[in-house]
């Protein structure tokens, strides 16, 4: 017999560091936005002859989507582990996965949120409500609004900076600075952002999303401060981004997704002032940063969270 898993990476839009405790049980609740894109961690268990005794094992296996790896900052860690919970334990019910897997990491010492698991758990575009230990996942965009969905994904880009930096410890220090009385006017503002993104991602036929440019901006300026590593690499990929961009009347707003500074850029282009399609500025965009070594990811949305096959 065999069993195969698999479950979404994600983005987040805003909010991440919000879940590490101890900051959702001061300052409850807490918000994040995060988003499941389409690309799969997948994990198979099956029997294997073991060459040692010709008897009956297990034997398990993961796969990664293309070239993505860990530090690409899509919570690609916190999905494997909740891949693998489900294929030892056979649990279906996508919360009591993702919390047992959150209590797991916990209990080994793992320093991190909840939006990972939850997110590849659930799916979706979601708000992820946290107060003390409990969780709460409303989705934000029904799958079914397609014109919704459209509009984000063609103003939205994905870039992996192929930078990467190890996050071990960013979470540590992040909370030991915190526990010195340092962030809570960030955090704070940090919060506030979360629920800007919730209203605009509110469906509008007359005003689509017009601040999430500026929010992606300030999101990442927060999270330089919260979790300070050298980005002088990626602040300079944007810099040169959003210049020749708005020569050309556009907006662009970007943040790095992930706590180590690396990885996996999101980027937000308005329409230009001066009468420009979109997808001229987007293709200016991928240009661009390309030339300086990133390379673009598809970017669509998956709603399906994890899903569990016995074959």
């Amino acid at each position: 017999m065999q069993k195969i898993v698999s479950a979404p990476l994600r983005i987040d839009l805003c909010g991440g560091s919000l879940d590490i405790q101890p900051v959702p049980t001061d300052m409850a609740p807490v918000h994040i936005v995060s988003a499941a894109i389409d690309m799969r961690v997948t994990g198979q268990l099956y029997d294997c002859i073991d060459g040692n005794n010709d008897g009956k094992g297990l034997r398990l296996e993961y796969t990664l989507p293309g070239d993505v790896s860990t530090g690409s900052g899509l919570g690609s860690s916190g999905c494997m582990n909740l891949v693998w919970l489900a294929l030892i334990t056979g649990e279906r019910d996508p919360h009591r996965l993702a919390s047992s897997v959150y209590k797991m990491e916990q209990a080994t010492g793992v320093v991190g949120g909840v939006q990972d698991q939850f997110t590849a758990a659930y799916g979706g575009i979601n708000l992820i409500r946290m107060s003390h230990d409990r969780v709460w996942v409303e989705r934000l965009i029904d799958p079914s609004d397609s014109e919704t969905i459209k509009w984000m994904t063609d103003h939205m880009v994905l870039l992996d900076t192929n930078i990467r930096r190890s996050a071990t410890g960013m979470n540590d220090n992040f909370i030991k600075n915190y526990m010195d009385g340092k962030f809570y006017d960030e955090l704070t503002e940090l919060n506030e952002l979360s629920l800007l993104t919730v209203k605009e991602l509110s469906p509008s036929k007359t005003c689509r999303m017009p601040n999430l440019a500026a929010i992606f901006d300030r999101e990442w300026a927060i999270r330089k401060i919260l979790m300070p590593s050298k980005v002088d690499e990626i602040d300079n990929i944007i810099s040169e981004c959003k210049t020749v961009l708005m020569a050309d009347g556009y907006e662009c707003g970007a943040k790095v997704n992930g706590a180590a500074g690396g990885g996996c850029m999101l980027c937000w282009v308005k329409e230009a002032r001066y009468g420009n399609v979109l997808v001229y500025g987007i293709n200016k965009l991928v240009d661009i940063a390309t030339s300086m070594g990133c390379t673009r990811i598809p970017l669509a949305f998956d709603f399906d969270g994890i899903t569990i096959e016995d074959v």
